[in-house]
């Protein structure tokens, strides 16, 4: 359970489906972020901002983000999206 977030919410007196709201997410998702589901980083920084909070007492990013797979899959997602856009404009200029 992510607790920091939750008494961050409760001292603002928002409800779930208003910072949901905010932050363009459904409510069902804000509620899996407060029982402890990491948000991407984007995300996070949204609710950070919504809650006036700092985003690494939230959620604890010094932690986990460290040795995250989640972070490894994307960073090589971003990597092989940056190769394949420079194949194409390559394979372009060939024409």
């Amino acid at each position: 359970m992510n607790t920091e977030l939750k008494l961050a919410r409760y001292s603002k007196n928002l409800t779930q489906q208003e910072v949901a709201d905010m932050v363009g997410i459904d409510r069902s998702t804000y509620a899996r972020y407060e029982t402890g589901t990491l948000p991407p980083y984007h995300r996070a920084i949204k609710i950070s901002k919504v809650l006036n909070a700092e985003i690494h007492t939230l959620f604890n990013y010094q932690k986990k983000l460290i040795n995250s797979e989640a972070i490894r899959k994307i960073m090589g997602e971003q990597e092989q999206q940056k190769e394949r856009w420079w194949k194409r404009l390559l394979s372009r200029m060939k024409r």
